[in-house]
């Protein structure tokens, strides 16, 4: 009777051992699961695409970013990777070669076949463990298309900042050199330096203006605070700023505006140059005796604003630059009529901060109609 008893006791022992060992076992399985989920779901969601590959060249691990850019799918962990149908392809796993053997980081640029500009970086992989003996290589894979793109931007705002500086600069430098040399210059001549003179250095305040203007709507320094802005108030102010110039090219400057234009929120300063700047741009590209109308309506939904003119119009190659900072469709007026090349752009800044677009209607010879569309709020009054 004690043997069976003891064989039951013995047999009930192990059963929970067992049942610990199982139970033990499933809570290792399960945080080893979570934890592959949470690795699983920090590579997918990485921006960077990589790839790893084993010291045989065969890749055996990457996430949906290195598929996307990479254009690699599954079966290049089955069926290995086919060279000829891949050129960044086969020169990442080239240079992956050349680092194992070197030992050495490996860096390149490249273009995957949709266009995208890519940083490629390559590094030998080694095992965490015992005599860190090498494992692969790994290749981080980063699209650097916008950062590129911004970069060429910024260096093209510089070059073509410093070109609208030197430009008036060495005119102002060069009448004053003559002015210098010759005490007995005839009255005209002395009158037209002094006006040239005025007119540059005006050119060069307006430059300065504008570019301080861009810096502040960049980083959000609003000339007022934001609130209502009288629609009415500001479309009477910019005809009454402006109506000297058109006068004075003998244009017709008009302005009709529905009854009761709802108000808008935002800078009302930002909002007068905005439309200032559109109004100006329609003056100096019509000829003399053309005629510029704004027109102003408004519904429970948005505020439009169209200024049209008879002008020379926009040729269809320039109508997607037309927005671009310091770019003039027809360059050679770009001088004469003292324009920058930013009234357009400083324009569109500032409608896209009121939630708003400008559109433009144009062909050459027919005049343009930039469009003003911009949503109301309920509670902009």
């Amino acid at each position: 009777m004690r043997a069976e008893g003891g064989t039951a006791g013995g047999e009930t022992d192990w059963k929970g051992q067992c049942d610990a060992l199982r139970s033990q076992l499933a809570e290792m399985t399960k945080r080893n699961n979570e934890r592959n989920n949470y690795i699983n779901s920090l590579f997918s969601s990485m921006e960077d695409g990589f790839f790893l590959a084993d010291q045989a060249g065969r890749i055996v691990l990457f996430n949906r970013s290195a598929e996307t850019l990479l254009g690699i799918h599954a079966s290049c962990l089955f069926e290995g990777f086919e060279k000829s149908h891949n050129v960044v392809m086969s020169r990442i796993l080239e240079e992956c070669v050349s680092s194992r053997s070197s030992g050495a980081r490996r860096s390149f640029a490249a273009k995957n076949e949709a266009g995208a500009e890519l940083q490629i970086d390559i590094s030998p992989v080694l095992s965490k463990y015992g005599e860190k003996e090498p494992l692969g290589t790994l290749a981080i894979v980063k699209d650097v298309t916008e950062k590129n793109r911004i970069e060429t931007m910024r260096k093209d705002f510089v070059a073509t900042v410093s070109h609208e500086f030197r430009t008036p600069l060495t005119l102002i430098s060069g009448v004053i050199e003559m002015l210098r040399m010759y005490d007995d210059l005839p009255r005209a001549d002395r009158n037209r330096s002094l006006e040239m003179l005025e007119i540059e250095t005006e050119r060069l305040k307006k430059l300065i203006s504008e570019l301080l203007m861009l810096s502040r709507m960049e980083n959000r320094i609003f000339s007022s605070e934001p609130g209502p802005i009288d629609v009415e108030k500001v479309l009477g102010q910019v005809m009454a700023a402006l109506e000297p110039l058109a006068r004075k090219k003998g244009q017709v400057l008009k302005l009709a505006m529905s009854q009761g234009a709802a108000p808008l929120r935002g800078d009302e300063s930002w909002f007068f140059h905005a439309i200032q700047n559109l109004v100006e741009n329609a003056i100096k590209y019509t000829p003399a005796g053309g005629a510029i109308a704004v027109e102003a309506a408004s519904d429970e939904r948005e505020l439009r604003i169209a200024v049209r003119d008879n002008g020379i119009g926009i040729a269809p190659e320039d109508m997607d630059r037309i927005f671009e900072r310091f770019y003039r469709a027809d360059k050679s007026r770009g001088s004469e009529t003292g324009g920058s090349g930013l009234g357009l752009a400083i324009a569109k800044d500032i409608i896209s901060l009121l939630n708003g677009e400008i559109s433009v209607e144009s062909a050459p010879g027919s005049g343009s109609v930039f469009t003003v569309r911009i949503p109301l709020s309920r509670d902009a009054g």
